[in-house]
């Protein structure tokens, strides 16, 4: 059986687990159909993919299509002897590129459970023989793949810097991975298990690039979990900027940023022109989350991407990991192993006082607290926007050298206070007079500085 997206979704995650366990057939998941089934559930042939549809009699298509994602249905991937059983919500789809056998066109959950309720037990019994030889190419391929994943060269390349990741996401099942780019999506697809559905979004039947920062600012705005997305050098371009609205609005959004380092003979490494297609070799993608208040790591081996991944995972907030690697698998050192972290431009609770001090010296400070106690006291409308113990005035401290932190203020003993309430999250929120007093204080400050 093939699980498409389709089959995801139909929600269809019981139906189709329950027959495909007493039934004994292998399946195989297309990628935003994994997790519909555990990838490591013993019954899945992913890890035997060409082989196990290249040998199948008979196929049964649950959501799935055959489009050039398994392309169209012809040799030679298939044989020509295959028979299909499509189950389908679209007419349309039915014998679109090879003649299906058994038509099944209905939502998919309501036919799954009427397939189970209709079985009668021992009805079909599991082919041993079949199953066992899947087994055993799955397992030469796994171990192939092992000696690949287990490597930790410096740069990275695909396997390892997709292991580091793997581990880390091994022990959050509820992280939503958004994976984008060629390579970067290829190898993401076959390392990056899935345990829940409908939990991988990449570009899919589209197969286009520029979705992933949009696919993450959805994922993570409309469920609140967190959000990791894996993206490729070629694949971010089209989207980048998409990190500033991520700093916006705080989103659970990490960013796994994989920098290839295109081989070049050495003679010609740094005097080579680029072709139209080539990047900059040497950019440093984590200082566009560090422009805008995230947290940015520039790694470039396995051990310090496994370091800032889990920092990354625990602390749920904005950042980006810029890993470099070579496709190829070699590699040359770089000068900054570690990761170069920016736990200054981390989104939280900071002392204001004394980075106002540090940035603009103790006269600027003072003038900063004097503007700020005015602006609140001056306006009952704009203390809205400074409320109770911890004052959130991320204007100010941004203007002042705060980078993007909402922070503490230090404000007069006779400042109104609300310690009820938070700062509205939205900037159109914002009370248009405490707009006005901001832009004023911009300018002040902007001449200290």
């Amino acid at each position: 059986m093939i699980l498409g997206k389709g089959a995801a979704y139909a929600r269809a995650d019981e139906e189709i687990r329950s027959f495909i366990e007493t039934t004994g057939m292998p399946f195989l998941p297309m990628s935003m159909a994994k997790g519909l089934l555990p990838d490591d559930h013993p019954q899945s042939a992913a890890a035997a993919r060409s082989y196990a549809i290249g040998n199948a009699d008979v196929v049964m298509l649950a959501g799935a299509r055959l489009n050039w994602l398994l392309s169209h249905g012809r040799p030679p991937l298939w044989s020509e002897g295959t028979r299909f059983v499509q189950v389908d919500i679209s007419p349309t789809e039915i014998d679109s590129n090879r003649a299906i056998a058994a038509p099944v066109v209905g939502d998919i959950k309501s036919v799954f459970a009427a397939f189970n309720a209709a079985m009668k037990p021992g009805q079909v019994r599991r082919q041993a023989a079949w199953m066992d030889e899947i087994g055993k190419r799955k397992q030469q391929n796994i171990e192939r793949m092992a000696a690949r994943l287990n490597a930790d060269p410096s740069p990275m390349n695909f396997s390892s810097a997709l292991r580091a990741v793997r581990n880390a996401l091994a022990t959050q099942p509820d992280v939503y991975v958004v994976n984008e780019g060629a390579n970067t999506l290829d190898f993401g697809r076959n390392i990056i298990d899935m345990d829940k559905p409908r939990h991988r979004l990449d570009s899919g039947t589209w197969g286009v690039m520029g979705i992933g920062m949009g696919y993450a600012i959805g994922a993570a705005a409309v469920t609140g979990k967190p959000v990791v997305a894996i993206e490729g050098d070629s694949a971010f371009g089209f989207s980048g900027m998409e990190i500033e609205t991520i700093c916006r609005y705080e989103l659970p959004v990490i960013d796994g940023h994989l920098q290839q380092q295109r081989r070049l003979p050495r003679r010609r490494a740094r005097t080579a022109p680029y072709s139209p297609t080539g990047l900059l070799r040497d950019a440093r993608y984590e200082k566009i989350i560090e422009a805008f208040g995230g947290a940015g790591y520039h790694v470039t081996d396995t051990p310090s991407l496994t370091k800032a991944a889990e920092r990354g995972a625990r602390v749920r907030q904005a950042g980006a990991d810029q890993c470099r690697h070579r496709p190829d698998g070699r590699h040359r050192e770089r000068a900054h192993p570690e990761p170069q972290s920016t736990e200054r431009c981390r989104p939280g609770v900071i002392d204001a006082d004394a980075v106002a001090t540090a940035r603009l010296g103790a006269r600027g400070a003072a003038r900063l607290s004097a503007l700020g106690a005015d602006l609140v006291r001056r306006s009952g409308r704009a203390s809205r926007l400074f409320p109770g113990r911890v004052r959130r005035a991320a204007p100010m401290a941004r203007r002042a050298g705060l980078c993007r932190h909402r922070g503490a203020l230090p404000v007069s003993a006779g400042t109104r206070q609300q310690p009820g309430r938070d700062q509205p999250r939205h900037p159109a929120r914002r009370p248009a007079g405490g707009l006005c007093r901001l832009a004023r204080l911009y300018d002040a400050v902007g001449r200290w500085r």
